[in-house]
C-alpha cells in the first residue's frame, strides 16, 4: 500500500489505518438514520418509465457483473415499480465503466434539495499560508446513504435482465449532491474551518507545520472510521508541501487557478 516516495509519517500512519483504505469496501449496507435519502415528488407528478437503452455486448456483460454486485452488496434488489429509468454506462479515466441510469425524467419532478454546496474560491481563503496537505478521496461516497423508506420504487431503473431499485442512494437523482455535502459536513464537521476543506467526497487536510500535520490527518482518519466511510488510496496524496484542489494549485507560496498555472508553464 504505501509508496516508498511516501513521507515517512504518511507512511506509519498508513500503516496504522489500513482498514480505512480497503479495495473494496464491506458487502453491508449502510445504517439508517436522520440523514436517510428522500425523494419528494412535486405535487401531481407521475411515474415515468422507458425501454432498456441498446448496450454492446460488452456492456452488457459488465451490467450482469455490476448488477450482480450490487446485489450481493444488498444495494438494490428486483422491483415492480411503476418508475423505469434505463441505465447505460460511462467510461472512466482509469478504463472501468461505472453504470449510469438516466433519472431525468424523476430528477424534473422531484422537489430540489437546498443544502448549499461550498464555492470553490471562498474554500481556497483558508489555505493561504499553509504548508502541508493531504487529500483524501472517499470510497463509494453515494451509496453510504440509505434511501428513505417507502422511497426505493422512485429509483428503478430498466435493463436487459428485469427491473431493479435502489436501496442506497444512487448517481444520477439531482438531490445526491447536496445530500452527500450535507452528510460529509455534519460528519466532519469537528475538523470544518480548522484544518480541512470538504467538497462532497474530496477532503483537503492542510496544516502549517509537519507535526501539526501528523494530529490533524490523524483527527480525520479517527471520524472516518467512526462513521464507517472508506477511503480509495490511488486518487489520494499524502503529506505533499503542493496540492491540486477543486481546478486549484495550492502551495505555500500561494493559490492559482490550475488552467493559468498552465499558461504560465507554457508561456
Amino acid at each position: 500500500m504505501a509508496s516508498p516516495s511516501l513521507h515517512p509519517a504518511a507512511r506509519e500512519i498508513l500503516k496504522e489505518n489500513k482498514e480505512l483504505f480497503p479495495d473494496e469496501i464491506p458487502k453491508l449496507l449502510p445504517g439508517r438514520g436522520d440523514l436517510d435519502f428522500k425523494i419528494e415528488l412535486e405535487p401531481g407528478a407521475q411515474p415515468s418509465a422507458k425501454p432498456p437503452y441498446r448496450l454492446s455486448y460488452a456492456e452488457l456483460e459488465e451490467m450482469k457483473k455490476q448488477l450482480k454486485d450490487y446485489m450481493d452488496r444488498g444495494f438494490i434488489r428486483p422491483s415492480t415499480s411503476p418508475f423505469g429509468a434505463p441505465a447505460f454506462f460511462v467510461k472512466k479515466k482509469d478504463g472501468t465503466f461505472r453504470m449510469v441510469i438516466d433519472y431525468r425524467p424523476l430528477n424534473k419532478v422531484t422537489v430540489k434539495d437546498t443544502f448549499p454546496l461550498p464555492r470553490a474560491e471562498e474554500l481556497m481563503e483558508t489555505l493561504f499560508g499553509k504548508r502541508w496537505f493531504t487529500k483524501l478521496d472517499l470510497r463509494q461516497f453515494f451509496h453510504q446513504l440509505r434511501i428513505a423508506m417507502g422511497d426505493s420504487y422512485k429509483t428503478a431503473f430498466v435493463t436487459r435482465w428485469g427491473t431493479f431499485e435502489w436501496l442506497v442512494m444512487p448517481f444520477g437523482v439531482s438531490n445526491a449532491p447536496p445530500a452527500s455535502m450535507r452528510l460529509i459536513t455534519l460528519t466532519m464537521r469537528p475538523t470544518l474551518g480548522w484544518c480541512i476543506i470538504v467538497f462532497i467526497n474530496d477532503i483537503l487536510v492542510y496544516s502549517r507545520t509537519l507535526v501539526q500535520h501528523v494530529k490533524d490527518v490523524k483527527w480525520v482518519l479517527d471520524l472516518l472510521r467512526a462513521n464507517n466511510l472508506y477511503v480509495k488510496i490511488k486518487k489520494c496524496k499524502f503529506f505533499t508541501n503542493s496540492t491540486h484542489f477543486l481546478g486549484f494549485v495550492i502551495d505555500a507560496k500561494g493559490i492559482i487557478p490550475k488552467r493559468l498555472k498552465l499558461e504560465l508553464i507554457r508561456d
